[in-house]
Formats: C-alpha cells, structure tokens, sequence
C-alpha cells in the first residue's frame, strides 16, 4: 500500500484540490464523495484516498461520459492500446498538456541546460512533416531519416528502444553514422535493460535517459543523472500484489482533471522504495521489471510470461564467464499451449550451448512437455496464436 511517508504536504493538498474540482465538475467523483457521506467540498480531505477502490480501463470504459468533468477548455485526445491491444482514447485540456510538458522539460533541464524543443527530435509513428517513417529499417529509409536529423541538428532524440536499436545496428554495419549533435536519447514506451542501453550508446556515441510514462498519465518517473528513476512530483503511487503475487503499480495523477487517473491501475510490475539517491531528489524510486499484469500472463499456466522468460535468458547467461554480446535482444510467441518459440538476436559471442540450456529451463519453469524452438531472426512484433512476449535484455 501506499507509504505516506513519502508524500510532501503539498502533495497531499495538491490531492485534497484536486477532489474538489472533482467534486463541483465531475459527475462521477460527486456521486461517489456523495456516497462517503461528503455533501460539500469543505469536508473532503486526504482521507478520501483510502475508501477509493482502484480503478482500471474497463472500470472507465464502462463509467462512460460521466467520468469527464465539465470544462470550456479546448480537450485533445489521444489513442493508446498498450501491450493489451485495448483501444483507449485518453483526453487531456490545452493547460493540462503544457503543465506536463513543463513538468517533462525541467526533468531534462537536470541533464542538460541547453535542451531545446527546436532541436528535440521525435522518432514515433510518422513526421508528416519530413514525410518521415521511423519504423522502416530499410537503408534508404534510415539514410533518409538521419539526412534529415542531421539537417536540424537534432540535440536530444526520443524513441523506443527497439527503434534506437535497430538504427544502432545499421550504423554497426555501415548504412548510417553517428550524428555529431546529437547528445541525448530520451528511450520511452518500452522496458530496456542495461545491454540494450549499451549497445544504443555505443553505437550513436551519446547518452541515453528513461522515461518512463503512458499515454494515460504521460510522465511518471524520469531518470535521474546516477541512474535512478524517481517517480514525479505530481503523482502519487502504490502497489498492488492482489493479482499473482506481483506488485502492479497503482498511480494517481494530481494535473489531469478533465480525465482524471485516480488509483489507476497502470498493469506495470513494479517495486518502489525509498528516495537514497546521490542526486537529492526527494521522490520515491520506482524499478520496473518488464510485463504487464494485463497481457503476460502464458495461457494455459498460473504464470507471467515476461518474468519467468527474462529468468530463464538470465539465469542462461550468468552461467557464462563472458556475458557481453551474447544475446542482444530477445522475443517469446506461445503459439500453442504448450508451444514458444524464441526470436533471438544473437551477438557475436553466442554458441549453440545456450540453446539447449534454454530448452531446459523452459522445461524445467514450465512443464516437461513444453516444446521450444528458435528462430534466429529477431522481429520487433512477431505474432503468435496465444500471446507474444516482449522484452528488451
């Protein structure tokens, strides 16, 4: 549950306002404060937090037009399907959106001072305005889209990081290079791990930050220069181990009030723990484990399907001396219930001993009559009859 003893006073206030907008403008939240026996804003207060009951997307979905407060703002919407595969419009007001793209640029002002939204290159879905596609790996299309990088002399570039990693193996094998100015890369929308970092830095020579966020909430936690990520200071979190024993991050965003996100289920595996940074911040640190408790679970099994298959390839590898470049990344597909088969990306060190090891633990964390088998060509989405896995290693 949630430790209050990391939450600043003004946080607590920030909420207490924020339920009583609700409160006035939100036909929801009024019917539901109602019924904890509040008949006016003067009566609420931080304890209102503990009687509400976490809410999720079908729990939203199925509210209706009743979950939108009343405004005369100019709303936005945007389209998230996440790793569910759900259609979800989250709606946001012109002030809400530039209170988070104010909070997002003082969090990269802590890496560097001269960041700039006129060199902030963004590489997600298409640039209609370069006629850009991100997501084609073909050498034209790359050397087109870095011409064009380059031409702005691009500061800070934000993507995934399966996108990153694929323009880092282009330049690895000579279709593009590097860009002089480009300095950071901000990684979002998927998990990554420190090889997959390593290989994206190596390769574009320049630093790569997390940020860690979704459509619903935008930013939640942001990196900070020793490499924590702490969670914002407009949002308040908790978990949830009610489903599979593994803690499921629970937020509460304190800017969005037309649609509000209060003990919103995020599906993310989480921990939080204390603020014991080198960089000062105050914030709770959040450490994300990849999965969703939504969309991983293997069918057929009481099982998450990101965890157990990230311990298996690490559990393979921590019985090599030499870890570097062995598996880049890596994909599971269950296409039958007893049936995966593992994309591998394999690194210049890898050796046929890793399969068979593979086979056996998937055995062995499964069952004995799990059939596995590879593929040794990786695919950012390959597809599968059940369910398709993915994780960054």
């Amino acid at each position: 549950m949630l430790d209050k003893s990391f939450m600043s006073d003004k946080q607590k206030q920030e909420f207490v306002n924020l339920m009583k907008h609700l409160f006035c403008f939100n036909k929801y939240f009024h019917c539901l404060l109602t019924n904890f026996n509040i008949e006016s804003v003067e009566e609420i207060t931080f304890e209102v937090y503990n009687q509400l009951s976490v809410l999720t997307k079908n729990d939203i979905v199925a509210i209706g037009d009743n979950y939108f407060s009343t405004t005369k703002e100019k709303v936005y919407s945007e389209l998230t399907s996440g790793s569910t595969g759900i259609p979800f419009f989250c709606y946001k007001t012109f002030s809400e959106r530039n209170k988070l793209a104010l909070e997002i640029h003082k969090y990269r002002m802590k890496w560097d001072k001269y960041v700039d939204p006129k060199y902030f290159f963004v590489l997600f879905g298409d640039n209609k305005e370069y006629d850009l596609t991100f997501a084609d790996y073909s050498d034209e299309n790359l050397r087109n889209v870095f011409k064009v990088i380059k031409s702005c002399q691009a500061r800070w570039l934000c993507g995934s990081p399966s996108v990153l990693f694929n323009y880092s193996k282009k330049i690895e094998q000579g279709v593009i290079s590097a860009i002089d100015s480009v300095k950071f890369i901000e990684l979002q929308g998927e998990y990554v791990e420190e090889s997959t970092r390593s290989f994206i830095e190596s390769q574009m020579n320049c630093k790569t930050i997390v940020h860690y966020g979704n459509r619903e909430c935008w930013t939640i936690a942001y990196e900070c220069p020793f490499g924590k990520l702490h969670l914002k200071k407009n949002v308040m979190a908790e978990v949830d181990n009610s489903e599979h024993g593994f803690n499921q991050l629970i937020v509460t965003t304190l800017i969005n009030r037309y649609m509000p996100f209060i003990k919103y289920a995020t599906g993310d595996i989480v921990d939080i723990i204390e603020p014991d940074c080198e960089c000062g911040a105050r914030e709770s640190v959040i450490i994300i484990h990849g999965g969703r408790i939504f969309a991983s679970k293997i069918v057929g099994y009481e099982l998450l399907g990101d965890i157990v298959f990230k311990k298996i390839i690490h559990n393979v590898l921590e019985g090599f001396t030499a870890k570097s470049d062995i598996i880049r990344r890596y994909r599971i597909s269950q296409i039958g219930l007893n049936k995966f088969v593992y994309f591998l990306d394999a690194g210049k060190n890898f050796h046929n001993d890793i399969l068979s090891q593979i086979k056996k633990d998937t055995k062995t964390l499964l069952s004995s009559e799990a059939e596995v088998d590879f593929i040794f060509q990786y695919e950012d989405n390959p597809t599968g009859k059940y369910k398709t896995f993915s994780i960054d290693i």
